[in-house]
């Protein structure tokens, strides 16, 4: 029984992680071109704070603080003016918060799997 509770939570947590990818990616997309003030985006902003909540609530430190790092810089991302393709490739590779995510969650998830 104790394993089967421990599956579950395992696909929870793999479930929530790609809905926040999803999240993050859209609005990561949308933020290469608009700013914040566009107020059709500010339900998917919701949304991603709503996954970061349900993040905070389950996960280990590692993952909550990586989610709330990819939270910030896609706040950021609205904040700077439009960007090219090559602009955003030079950004993406310097500094990329959703490699540490994954990082994390694999790691998590890992650690979870070697309890079964």
């Amino acid at each position: 029984m104790r394993r089967d509770i421990l599956a579950k939570d395992v696909a929870n947590r793999e479930q929530l992680y790609s809905e926040f990818l999803k999240e993050v990616g859209n609005l990561y997309l949308d933020s290469l071109n608009r700013t914040l003030d566009d107020a059709s985006q500010q339900t998917s902003l919701i949304a991603m704070y709503s996954l970061v909540g349900r993040i905070r609530m389950i996960s280990s430190e590692a993952v909550l603080t990586s989610a709330e790092k990819v939270a910030e810089d896609i706040v950021e991302s609205y904040k700077r003016p439009p960007t090219t393709f090559q602009e955003f490739q030079q950004s993406w590779e310097a500094s990329n918060p959703w490699h540490e995510f994954t990082k994390a969650c694999r790691a998590e998830r890992q650690s979870m799997l070697g309890r079964l």
